[in-house]
């Protein structure tokens, strides 16, 4: 199972993914990569893997994401993605993602894994 939530900045999709991982602590969280850099109080690992352009491409070329996304912003392109999971037919998943990003998790998974949207 994956549980996918998606959301307007500040419409509380981080506070329901901690509920969840909370109440079911069977289900292991979906930790994206990102390119940008961490916010004050961030941990590499835990809010995201942080890594540099060139890790990042690196990953795309070798097919370890299911899905990615790029946003320009002020401050530079900024890169998302959230990685493949070998063990999503077995173990539970969930995380935070853009509707494009659903998408293409359902697309990758289905049918084999029943995938949540909130």
């Amino acid at each position: 199972m994956i549980y996918l939530f998606i959301g307007k900045s500040g419409s509380g999709k981080d506070y329901m993914l901690k509920q969840m991982l909370t109440n079911k602590p069977h289900v292991k969280p979906m930790i994206s990569v990102t390119t940008r850099p961490p916010r004050v109080g961030e941990e590499n690992g835990v809010d995201y893997h942080f890594v540099s352009d060139e890790v990042f491409d690196h990953m795309l070329e070798r097919n370890a994401f299911v899905e990615h996304r790029e946003y320009n912003t002020d401050f530079g392109i900024w890169k998302y993605a959230t990685l493949r999971k070998p063990n999503a037919t077995v173990e539970d998943y969930a995380g935070i993602v853009d509707v494009q990003g659903a998408i293409d998790i359902i697309k990758s998974y289905a049918p084999s894994v029943q995938v949540e949207v909130f």
